[in-house]
């Protein structure tokens, strides 16, 4: 499980080698925390990282990939993780 910092940078570095994203899980984790798993393929394989939200927020993925626009925004609404930086998560209590 990788600290944001380690996991913004991850992330650049699969998106600068051509990795393609592919989903996002959410988990309730200890403490409150939601644990944040994200696949990409890259030449054929299936690359995981994952991270756990600090005070229900993590870094979005959104600016590196935009598929991942509707995984983040369920998490959003399921979880209450809010995903810094992530230009149109639903407002706290917004229905599907």
């Amino acid at each position: 499980m990788q600290d944001h910092e380690e996991y913004t940078t991850s992330v650049r570095g699969l998106r600068e080698v051509g990795a393609r994203f592919l989903t996002l899980e959410a988990f309730s984790g200890e403490g409150g925390e939601v644990e944040i798993v994200c696949h990409f393929s890259l030449r054929d394989e299936v690359q995981t990282l994952s991270t756990r939200t600090v005070d229900r927020t993590v870094p979005s993925l959104f600016s590196f990939f935009g598929n991942a626009d509707f995984p983040e925004r369920e998490a959003a609404r399921s979880f209450g993780v809010k995903f810094l930086g992530h230009p149109n998560l639903p407002r706290s209590g917004e229905s599907r």
